[in-house]
């Protein structure tokens, strides 16, 4: 980050140390491969824009504060502060090479799935200034 003053993410991708424990495991491993070597790879090297994963990741305070801070409006404040500091101009980096290592949950929670799906919606819906134009 030292040598890019534009920059105000960097993002490393995650593996699990439990992802062999059970069936829920192993496709949350999968899942999360998907979307590590994928989606993240893919955003970051062709539209330099991916989602904040909300850990495993460091952020410039300056693009922070420029963006207007981390507000607890949503649940999904992760999403919420990628998407402002990007339409603010911040550039970010995911490196696939770094990995940091976690643990998948154990076990599904319904109402936890619902909550997350629920909080993208909201957050679309709360006045996000986010339009097509930002994007062309």
């Amino acid at each position: 980050m030292q040598g890019n003053p534009e920059l105000a993410l960097v993002q490393a991708r995650w593996t699990f140390v439990n992802k062999e424990e059970n069936l829920l495991t192993r496709l949350q491993n999968i899942n999360l491969c998907f979307h590590f070597e994928v989606e993240q790879q893919v955003n970051g090297i062709f539209l330099n824009f991916f989602g904040f994963n909300g850990t495993a990741g460091v952020w410039r305070i300056k693009a922070l504060e420029e963006s207007g801070g981390w507000l607890e409006r949503t649940t999904v404040e992760d999403m919420d502060i990628a998407v402002r500091a990007h339409l603010n101009g911040w550039k970010f980096i995911y490196l696939n090479d770094v990995k940091v290592t976690g643990l998948n949950i154990l076990i599904f929670n319904l109402s936890a799935a619902n909550n997350v799906s629920f909080s993208i919606y909201r957050f679309c819906m709360l006045g996000s200034t986010v339009t097509k134009n930002d994007f062309s």
